[in-house]
């Protein structure tokens, strides 16, 4: 939402304080405006309407949202992949892993077994992690509202092993509360790892996918949306894996044991 208040206010060159100075009459048009003026989904203008009121209702600042929503009107956006888009296939994410050090390998891996989000990927710690046989068992968002358990594959176990033993084999002190993935870490023993911030983690993996080449760089619009999701793509992915496999909702081990060759086929 931070990123949609962010281009609405550099399309009207305001900075916030500026903005919700406006005469309501005048701030109303502007924001009528901008969700004409946007040739995105319905679902993406209800997203950016409610970030920018957001920011008014935070600074008391009073106007028809309910004559505002009715501008909110899918658009044609000229883009023949809207709503048809599809998940990674096992042979694109070996392709992808081919492109891969060990940690992104990690990172990719637990993304495709688990159908983890990349915002919460980079907040995974190794005391969220349960080894359970081969596999293990991630506890997702722990201690906040939304907390949940997902399992990934022994293949992604094994990385996730061999990721951890080489970071304690170059001098990183590794506890309950490192994260799973790291920036960077030092070469002594006191050092810990330094985790990602922002959106680090998503830059790296995305350089890492678009080097594997599975994704055309569109120089002329290079916002539009393309048949796999960059990062939702794995996600599609594992939930695919889901519907396509008989699971026992009264195990939630099985939940897992699908994922046996989920990302590699012999």
């Amino acid at each position: 939402m931070n990123n949609c208040m962010t281009r609405f206010l550099k399309h009207c060159n305001l900075d916030l304080d500026s903005l919700l100075k406006l005469p309501q009459q005048e701030l109303s048009n502007l924001i009528i405006k901008y969700l004409v003026f946007q040739k995105i989904s319905s679902q993406y203008k209800t997203v950016i309407m409610a970030a920018i009121k957001h920011a008014c209702e935070m600074n008391d600042v009073i106007l028809n949202w309910k004559k505002l929503k009715k501008f909110i009107k899918s658009e044609k956006t000229d883009n023949e992949i809207n709503g048809k888009d599809r998940g990674y296939t096992h042979e694109e994410i070996q392709k992808i892993l081919e492109f891969s050090d060990q940690r992104l390998k990690t990172a990719l891996l637990v993304q495709a077994s688990t159908g983890i989000r990349i915002g919460a990927l980079q907040s995974i710690r190794i005391g969220d992690l349960e080894q359970t046989d081969n596999l293990y068992k991630i506890i997702v968002y722990r201690g906040d509202r939304e907390e949940y358990i997902t399992f990934c594959t022994p293949e992604c176990a094994k990385e996730i092993d061999a990721y951890l033993d080489f970071r304690a084999r170059r001098g990183e002190n590794i506890t309950q509360e490192s994260y799973l993935l790291v920036r960077k870490f030092g070469k002594s023993s006191e050092l810990k790892g330094v985790p990602f911030k922002g959106r680090a983690l998503w830059a790296i993996l995305e350089d890492c996918i678009s080097n594997s080449s599975l994704r055309e760089i569109d120089h002329i619009n290079p916002f539009k949306r393309k048949q796999i999701p960059i990062f939702h793509g794995f996600r599609k992915f594992y939930t695919k894996q889901l519907v396509d496999s008989i699971l026992n909702s009264d195990n939630p081990k099985s939940m897992c044991e699908y994922t046996t060759n989920t990302t590699r086929r012999n």
